[in-house]
């Protein structure tokens, strides 16, 4: 969860520009071992969220974003280099030329805030990490009865 599930809290908020409103779910780990899967249900807006993250087992990594007229599913996302729309007129698939590993943009912008002297992200505010620590933490406590489990 503080690794996959923190990534996930952070894009559904700057992508959709709101907080999460409601959030529940499920964990699983051992005592004194770090979690190694879960299942979210998060509500942002009007949109709903579904989740499984997992470190037990190869599953399809994607994000699929459904709507009132058709889909969009960017296949395995973190190095999402296609999208493909699905809706009544048919398939059409989007590439990205060039794209390079999600860690060299997090870099970059990292880089390109500290050059022009900004010590927070206009990205990654205050306001989303605390509020994606807030559900990690509040999460925690209901699983496993330990906000940092």
């Amino acid at each position: 969860m503080f690794n996959g599930g923190s990534n996930l809290l952070g894009v559904v908020q700057f992508l959709l520009q709101d907080s999460i409103k409601e959030w529940s779910g499920f964990g699983y780990n051992r005592v004194g071992k770090a979690d190694t899967r879960c299942v979210l249900a998060l509500k942002c807006g009007a949109v709903l969220i579904n989740s499984l993250i997992t470190t037990d087992f190869d599953v399809e990594s994607e994000l699929v974003v459904y709507g009132t007229r058709g889909k969009i599913k960017i296949p395995n996302y973190w190095e999402g280099s296609a999208a493909i729309l699905e809706n009544g007129l048919g398939t059409k698939r989007f590439v990205l030329e060039n794209q390079e590993n999600e860690l060299v943009y997090e870099v970059d912008h990292i880089a390109s805030c500290l050059a022009s002297g900004a010590v927070v992200s206009p990205i990654v505010t205050p306001k989303l990490t605390m509020q994606s620590m807030t559900i990690i933490q509040d999460l925690y406590q209901k699983w496993y009865g330990d906000p940092l489990n």
